[in-house]
């Protein structure tokens, strides 16, 4: 059974608080300010000039309609505030698996809206979806991400060398996985 047409835009993921539905290019200048925040974008990998962000949503757009992967603004129920990206990236079917990523404005940081959006999504994904693993790909130096990700059960993997090119220079990734009988076995 193909699960392709989820990872469409479509796709809602509610919570008490949040609502993750798919980023559109009219998200384009939210996306920019945070990603511009040098302390934010950190661990991001995505360039802060705002044509490569509506570059970036463009692609993912793309990726949405084939069904490989979706990239979802995070924002309140209550009043649809931005509050930053959930991304579900490199959806395969085939595999049963897709990764994760996540960022959050500066001034949203510890109010637990990724905690929420992790347990979220992962019960989605596991439950409804019937994925088989998750992964997560965190720069070594993001205790805070490292620390989130292991909270929910996700297990370092390894390191992958040079991965990701940020600030023009090549960097490793911590590989985290989740794999469904561990977490129903929560």
């Amino acid at each position: 059974m193909s699960n392709k047409n989820v990872f469409t835009g479509r796709l809602v993921i509610k919570t008490k608080r949040l609502a993750l539905t798919q980023m559109a290019l009219k998200d384009t200048d939210n996306l920019f300010k945070m990603l511009s925040d040098k302390e934010t974008a950190k661990y991001v990998g995505i360039q802060e000039k705002k044509k490569a962000i509506e570059k970036i949503i463009k692609v993912y757009l793309k990726r949405s309609k084939r069904g490989e992967g979706i990239l979802l603004k995070m924002a309140t129920r209550k009043d649809n505030n931005f509050l930053g990206f959930f991304a579900l990236p490199n959806y395969n079917d085939v595999h049963r698996r897709t990764e994760i990523g996540y960022t959050i404005t500066k001034e949203n940081w510890n109010k637990g809206y990724v905690s929420e959006a992790i347990l979220t999504a992962v019960n989605f994904l596991f439950k409804k979806i019937k994925l088989n693993r998750l992964e997560a790909m965190v720069h070594p130096n993001n205790k805070v991400s490292l620390h989130l990700l292991n909270k929910f059960g996700f297990k370092k993997e390894g390191l992958v060398r040079q991965r990701y090119y940020m600030n023009n220079k090549p960097e490793d990734m911590v590989m985290l996985s989740l794999i469904r009988e561990e977490w129903n076995s929560k």
